[in-house]
């Protein structure tokens, strides 16, 4: 199969398969309800949590973090035949793969284009790159550890998980082993998140205030 035909379609199947809405179908087939219609309206794991509890939520998170991994180890085992691992069009392809598969999720070909933030199927997308690229490990437990800290001090999801992504991208811009590409994809994933979550903003304003006033 010629290699421009291998990259189209690793992206095609990666896209799809990050549209899938696991959130949306499992409560739509365990709890008969459409989850986009209760709490934030977000097919995500914390909506899920938020209006099922942790035992629906925990098996969304796992399914979406696999519609990041499985893309970004498939794509590197794909390739790693025809390319050296090294090279910029190995690299280029990984993260065209992952990004593929976070826009799907983020916009979904299957529910109108209308889908999640985006978190758990990014932080699949980079554990499953880390994996082939060692240069990432150290931005990856960094963004992870900042997400508990920020996550158990303030008990706001939306807040660690925006700054993790921006320790993520800060942590790979200032590393100098972090090649341009990788570079530019963690700022990608950093902006996808700030932006999906600008809704949370004034949410978390008020917290913040209603705090000082305490």
């Amino acid at each position: 199969m010629p290699l421009s035909i291998k990259i189209i379609s690793l992206v095609t199947v990666s896209y799809l398969l990050g549209s899938i809405p696991f959130g949306y179908l499992i409560m739509r087939l365990g709890k008969g309800i459409d989850i986009r219609r209760h709490g934030s309206g977000n097919i995500g794991a914390t909506n899920v949590v938020r209006v099922a509890g942790f035992s629906w939520g925990a098996p969304v998170f796992v399914l979406d973090f696999l519609k990041g991994a499985v893309p970004a180890l498939a794509a590197t085992a794909v390739l790693r035949g025809g390319m050296p691992a090294k090279s910029g069009m190995f690299e280029m392809t990984a993260i065209l793969t992952v990004v593929a598969a976070v826009a799907g999720h983020n916009w979904p070909v299957f529910l109108g284009f209308r889908g999640g933030k985006g978190v758990a199927t990014s932080i699949g997308a980079v554990v499953g790159l880390s994996i082939v690229f060692p240069f990432l490990r150290v931005p990856v437990l960094a963004s992870i550890v900042t997400w508990l800290v920020v996550f158990f001090s303030f008990r706001i999801v939306s807040l660690g998980s925006m700054t993790a992504a921006a320790v993520f991208f800060g942590i790979c811009l200032l590393t100098p082993a972090v090649s341009l590409p990788f570079k530019g994809l963690s700022f990608l994933l950093c902006l996808f998140i700030v932006l999906r979550h600008r809704k949370n903003f004034r949410e978390i304003a008020g917290r913040f205030t209603s705090n000082k006033k305490k």
